[in-house]
């Protein structure tokens, strides 16, 4: 059965980087794919740089960004998303030229696999791999940027809870829970690009604890209400 796939970006000032993550999608789309890029209110060329890929590819629909963060940017390409199988995508990184049909296959060979969370490189500005093992898991924690979705699953999860800390997590237990979540630590389908304006900073035990207590039950909220869709 053919997999089509819609590639959803969350963007946000990403004038630096987002041509080279643009030319690594669209070099594997076909004829049916899609790339939704929702932009959060760029006040550099991003927009204007999405405008010009546009004029030559068909693809691509920009949509308005609710700015209300990275986790509702997300959610707001999720919901208009229109094809079997959603790519996440940060407009700072880079695809492996096999990313999108490895993907397109392993859905159709496994239809009850509903997330996929495949391994990656981390690399810095000069190109240099600075994590040269995947990286898709650490500490538990999953990483978006690594991740594939079933849209029906999607169309059950959403909307995300109001005070949702991250997708990725909410994405990633809830299908757990469902036993429809595979985690391939040994596929490296992408580059993440380390740089000033994405280096996770360590916070105080407290934020931590808060953000789990907020994580697990935005996980618990989704896992019962979609029990019932």
């Amino acid at each position: 059965m053919a997999v089509n796939v819609s590639v959803v970006m969350a963007a946000y000032n990403g004038e630096k980087y987002i041509r080279e993550q643009l030319d690594s999608i669209l070099s594997q789309l076909e004829e049916n794919d899609e790339v939704i890029i929702s932009d959060d209110g760029s006040s550099d060329a991003t927009v204007d740089i999405i405008h010009e890929y546009q004029r030559h590819y068909s693809v691509i629909k920009l949509i308005r960004g609710p700015r209300r963060g990275y986790v509702f940017n997300f959610e707001n390409g999720i919901k208009n998303a229109s094809n079997d199988v959603i790519l996440l995508a940060d407009q700072d990184d880079i695809w492996e030229n096999n990313k999108i049909i490895f993907l397109k296959q392993y859905f159709s060979e496994n239809p009850d696999i509903e997330v996929i969370n495949h391994s990656g490189f981390i690399f810095n500005n000069e190109g240099v791999s600075v994590i040269p093992k995947g990286f898709s898991k650490f500490n538990g924690k999953y990483f978006g940027c690594c991740m594939a979705l079933r849209r029906s699953y999607a169309k059950k999860l959403l909307p995300f809870p109001s005070w949702t800390p991250t997708h990725d997590q909410l994405i990633a237990f809830t299908s757990i829970l469902r036993r429809s979540f595979v985690f391939l630590d040994d596929i490296p389908l992408m580059r993440h690009r380390i740089h000033e304006s994405n280096l996770t900073r360590r916070g105080s035990i407290i934020k931590a604890v808060v953000f789990r207590i907020k994580i697990y039950s935005a996980v618990a909220i989704c896992f019962a209400r979609m029990l019932f869709k």
